[in-house]
């Protein structure tokens, strides 16, 4: 299967030469490693969650369940790495890797399990 997984193989890949890759990875990484807290818990733990984002945790502030910000420490030398760097830090780390091919999701969709709307229904609802 084509994309990233744990494991120590490296890729000379680097940004802006898969970039339907880049959408994929970017989507996985900020899913994967961001806390969540929300308005009133971070008021009441304001020091403790800059604290954590200073060390370089992504903190995503949600209000009533949506997100509504992201906390990070500012970048030094007033430049922000983008995830495309953060990833690429993560393979050179080898804590993540990549077959080097295209991303190319395939064709078929996939079956849901159990009852109810999908995803997609879920989201056009919320729209409302």
């Amino acid at each position: 299967m084509t994309g990233v997984t744990g494991g120590d193989r490296q890729s000379d890949v680097r940004p802006g030469e898969c970039p339907a890759f880049w959408r994929v990875v970017t989507s996985w990484y900020n899913v994967t490693t961001m806390t969540e807290v929300g308005v009133r818990e971070l008021k009441a733990r304001l020091t403790e969650y800059l604290r954590r984002a200073e060390a370089g945790e992504e903190i995503a502030v949600t209000r009533r369940g949506k997100r509504v910000a992201v906390l990070r420490a500012e970048a030094k030398g007033g430049r922000v790495r983008t995830t495309e760097e953060k990833l690429l830090e993560l393979r050179d780390r080898g804590l993540i890797q990549w077959s080097g091919k295209k991303f190319v999701p395939s064709g078929e969709p996939i079956p849901l399990r159990g009852e109810g709307p999908t995803a997609s229904e879920m989201v056009i609802e919320d729209r409302r």
